[in-house]
């Protein structure tokens, strides 16, 4: 019997991508899907609203779209929840805190728990404004990594497959799509 790999949020906000998540989850095999937030909002959200707390909207919306079966909230930092997981992870969803240090820090935690073969994607990487953002990492990263091929993009989302060592017509393809990436506007 194969072991079900889970599914990681990094930055489930009110749960507006985990419900996504949790319906694809549900049609396929169920998968457990962490949503790891501490619900304060981001420095963004913080200095726009003042005090944030975004738990009791996000387990309503999860509850409402009846995704609470696959859905395992995790109330705590990036940092804390990595610290002692232990889930096999196929699906890594990285739409945490914006600031260039912190995506990397998310990047740096949960890129190893990611299994070879598994999926990687990362919000606000296509025409988001700031210049120390997810889009800087995910070209540092991703587009000129050797660890990444099968990368794309929809709508403001890079994703890409993790691979030990990718070929040298995945980096070809991979610079060719970062360079595609540059004419891109943000929708």
């Amino acid at each position: 019997m194969q072991r079900k790999c889970a599914i990681v949020e990094v930055g489930s906000w009110k749960g507006k991508s985990t419900i996504w998540l949790g319906k694809g989850s549900q049609v396929g095999n169920s998968v457990k899907i962490y949503a790891i937030d501490p619900h304060t909002g981001s420095s963004e959200h913080r200095k726009v609203l003042g005090k944030v707390s975004t738990f009791e909207e996000f387990r309503r919306n999860i509850k409402v779209a009846n995704v609470d079966d696959v859905v395992i909230p995790m109330v705590k930092t990036s940092e804390e929840a990595a610290k002692n997981f232990k889930e096999v992870i196929e699906f890594l969803f990285l739409d945490g805190a914006h600031e260039y240090e912190l995506v990397k820090l998310d990047f740096q935690l949960w890129f190893p728990k990611l299994i070879s073969g598994g999926t990687i994607a990362f919000h606000d990487t296509i025409g988001y404004s700031s210049s120390a953002d997810p889009k800087k990492l995910v070209e540092e990263y991703v587009f000129k990594s050797k660890h990444f091929r099968k990368v794309g993009f929809v709508g403001s989302t890079t994703y890409a497959q993790k691979v030990e060592q990718n070929c040298l017509k995945d980096r070809l393809r991979n610079r060719y799509l970062f360079f595609l990436k540059g004419f891109m506007k943000y929708r």
